[in-house]
């Protein structure tokens, strides 16, 4: 059913038919609506009747300073965030009594919504990884104050008890061992109630499980650590706000490197070769057009891997699973490259965006993709080719010299980007045997 918003509907048979009350006599007592003795109001509705001392139809303010006929719990608050029972108190409904200091008013009613929302609940347990270091995890405590005044889903901002905290997170470890981070905004400051907790903050902890707890804080305190002397309070939800944020293992993919291969990806020559360990470059070693110590060493070679349309390109066929409990997309942007050895400079290479394809199945059809991604425990191929100078140049873009050795061995790596942080997602060898063209 839709909110009551018109006044001419707020009548003893509007009310009745929105509550679902019985078509008797008592249906007809304004008493017996109000007071809630047939236990049908929506105790999250913003229009249900309040208790305060008018007969008068109320104000928004007159309905904040009753805080919206709600009444925090006994026990409800405590000087430090620490896990206990008071975590597990909960808001309740206080219908009016009657009588000169809490009248019955019908016209309390108006905007009730039968389908009303609690103001706040949990986002869930919360999964985290080392993916997730240059990001947040956002707690969203809903808008602070209404948009638009007396409509909508109560907000925290509409309770005179809450208006002077702000949102808290806590995080309990166990022992004692508590940390909390508060919002920018209190709940009675107009604009969104959120807080930012940064993911690289919870990765540093030994535990790899840990309880959250969302809650108000009378001491701003926007960045994570030791919880200030402050009063923290409960919030009014259908249940306690608590749920835990798990840290996934230091497995953000698992990747297992098929073949090593010439040639530009989706190319004829993808995929011709033979496992790593047996490779030999279809491209061969060509003189070196570069100058090196003294002038021109045309006896000098580089390797050249693929060498089609002078973009010579080192492609990989990979099987690529998500051992992770929530689902990981990873930019094809973010993916980068690092070789060491004899093929380049030690220290790690600047690389171009990679080229990535998808396997359709088993079979050899690759489709393009923007990022690997994966659900939970999903097992994918994917194909990621580099052109040449992230695998043969040295770190000032130079040819790397190969003189004439015969055979090479390098590490291969790719890596992930966040940003902030970079993340090896796995590594193959390579032994490419060297020869004269």
């Amino acid at each position: 059913m839709a909110p009551m918003t018109d006044k001419e509907y707020v009548s003893v048979a509007g009310v009745a038919s929105a509550l679902g009350v019985a078509a008797d006599t008592r249906a007809r007592q304004v008493g017996y609506l109000c007071g809630n003795a047939h236990g049908l109001i929506n105790m999250w509705a913003r229009g249900k009747p309040v208790r305060y001392p008018s007969t008068m139809p109320l104000s928004d303010g007159q309905r904040s300073k009753a805080d919206q006929g709600l009444v925090p719990p006994d026990g409800g608050q405590a000087g430090t965030p620490v896990s206990g029972e008071w975590m597990e108190k909960v808001w309740s409904y206080a219908p009016p009594r009657g009588g000169a200091d809490e009248p019955y008013r019908l016209s309390d009613f108006l905007h009730y919504d039968p389908d009303a929302r609690p103001p706040v609940s949990t986002p869930g347990t919360q999964y985290i990884s080392q993916l997730d270091s240059g990001s947040a995890l956002r707690f969203s405590f809903g808008a602070s104050l209404s948009s638009i005044a007396g409509t909508g889903d109560l907000t925290l901002g509409d309770f005179d008890y809450l208006k002077n905290y702000y949102p808290c997170v806590a995080l309990n470890f166990g022992d004692g061992f508590v940390r909390c981070i508060t919002g920018t905004r209190r709940f009675g400051e107009a604009g969104p109630s959120i807080v930012n907790l940064p993911v690289s903050a919870l990765l540093g902890f030994v535990a790899k499980e840990f309880e959250y707890f969302m809650c108000g804080c009378s001491v701003r305190q926007t960045t994570l650590g030791i919880p200030p002397s402050a009063v923290y309070v409960v919030l009014p939800s259908e249940r306690p706000l608590r749920d835990r944020i798990v840290v996934s293992s230091g497995r953000v993919l698992d990747v297992y490197f098929e073949r090593v291969t010439p040639g530009i990806l989706g190319s004829a020559l993808m995929f011709r070769g033979e496992p790593v360990s047996d490779y030999n470059p279809a491209g061969g070693i060509v003189p070196d057009p570069g100058t090196g110590p003294g002038g021109p060493m045309p006896a000098y070679r580089y390797l050249n891997v693929g060498g089609v349309l002078g973009r010579s390109t080192a492609s990989f066929s990979m099987r690529v699973t998500n051992p992770n409990m929530k689902s990981v997309s990873i930019p094809v942007s973010a993916l980068k490259a690092s070789v060491s050895g004899n093929l380049a400079g030690k220290t790690t290479i600047p690389a171009p965006v990679p080229a990535l394809r998808r396997f359709k199945g088993e079979g050899s059809v690759m489709e393009s993709a923007g990022s690997i991604s994966l659900g939970p425990g999903e097992s994918a191929r994917y194909a990621v080719s580099w052109p040449e100078n992230c695998c043969i140049m040295d770190e000032r873009n130079h040819t790397v010299l190969l003189g004439d050795t015969r055979s090479f061995n390098a590490g291969f790596s790719l890596l992930y980007n966040s940003g902030s942080t970079t993340v090896r997602l796995g590594s193959v060898g390579i032994n490419i045997s060297n020869y004269d063209v």
